[in-house]
């Protein structure tokens, strides 16, 4: 069967598993500081969703050729720049409303834990960035502030909460 990433052609033996097939052409779009686009298998386009375990168990030459595209790290962060700074005014927004909450009694850990969850997944976002050159927000300041918000939120301290979230949390998150 013959799979194609990019410019790049070779072939796999039939009785080979597709999960093996993808996993040799995203070993070589990371080699080359890629990310793995689009992909077809035989005719249909597949997304991460159509990667369930009966597919990836399938012998390729059941499926019909693998066509894959990919694009450079920094390319695809570029891109997504616009998007982590609207997740993070959507944080920031979030936050002001846990602020008002916290300081008029009225807050609960539960929105908070919700909220650090969501926050977490912007560390993970600004943390793959700044492993590929881009700078996108001082993560390390952030971090730091989010252990002592942690502190604060253990303690049940709704006035120091506020007070992290406000002045130095929210703050450090890209606009």
């Amino acid at each position: 069967m013959q799979v194609i990433l990019d410019q790049e052609q070779w072939e796999v033996a039939d009785d080979v598993l597709l999960a093996d097939v993808l996993a040799q052409v995203s070993d070589r779009a990371q080699a080359q500081s890629r990310i793995v686009t689009s992909l077809t298998v035989g005719d249909r386009p597949l997304s991460d969703r159509d990667l369930e375990p009966t597919l990836l168990a399938t012998k390729a030459g059941e499926t019909g050729g693998v066509r894959a595209t990919s694009q450079a790290v920094r390319e695809v962060l570029q891109a997504a720049q616009q998007s982590l700074r609207k997740y993070a005014g959507f944080l920031r927004d979030e936050g002001a409303v846990l602020i008002r909450s916290f300081r008029t009694g009225t807050g609960n850990l539960g929105s908070l834990d919700v909220w650090l969850g969501k926050l977490a997944d912007y560390l993970e976002m600004t943390e793959t960035a700044s492993a590929h050159g881009s700078s996108v927000s001082d993560r390390n300041s952030l971090v730091s502030w989010v252990q002592e918000l942690m502190e604060a939120r253990n303690a049940g301290d709704p006035v120091r909460l506020a007070d992290l979230l406000e002045y130095e949390l929210l703050p450090r998150l890209v606009s």
